[in-house]
């Protein structure tokens, strides 16, 4: 007996599928940030010695302002999202992409053009590593979120 088009439907399982990899997702990006703060401050209570014997590196203030801010701009973008003017998007969206690039440049120089090199091969050191490839990939989602759309309007002409 041949089946019809209309009887082979995958929507339902498309949707709940979807459903599944997305709430992965969110949990992925919940433990990641939990796991990365987490961490961020092992590394700064570990090494807090070695890094204030580092006259010519300021890696351990960078994490620290980078923690804060990650989660000061998390909060503000969650809050925006959940408006429905467009204007606080923009602007949580802006502030977003300048923090990361600021905290990205700051962390890059922190990390790889430090006088101290008491820090390399320590926790703190790798998660200043890490915190600035986050800002990275941050700017690079920020960068993708304008140009995608972009792209899509022209091609639609």
């Amino acid at each position: 007996m041949a089946r019809s088009s209309s009887s082979n439907d995958c929507g339902p399982c498309a949707m709940l599928g979807g459903g599944c990899g997305l709430c992965i997702l969110v949990l992925a990006v919940l433990g990641g940030s939990v796991s990365l703060l987490v961490f961020s401050i092992m590394g700064l209570v570990q090494d807090w010695d070695k890094a204030q014997d580092c006259h010519g590196s300021a890696l351990h203030i960078y994490m620290i302002v980078s923690l804060i801010l990650s989660y000061i701009s998390a909060a503000n973008t969650s809050h925006a999202v959940r408006t429905e003017d467009t204007c606080p998007k923009i602007c949580a969206f802006g502030t977003s992409f300048v923090l990361s690039t600021a905290m990205m440049i700051w962390g890059y120089i922190e990390v790889f053009d430090s006088a101290c090199g008491d820090l390399k091969h320590t926790l703190l050191w790798d998660m200043g590593i890490v915190t600035a490839s986050v800002h990275a990939l941050m700017v690079l989602l920020c960068i993708l979120a304008i140009v995608i759309p972009v792209c899509v309007a022209i091609c639609d002409k």
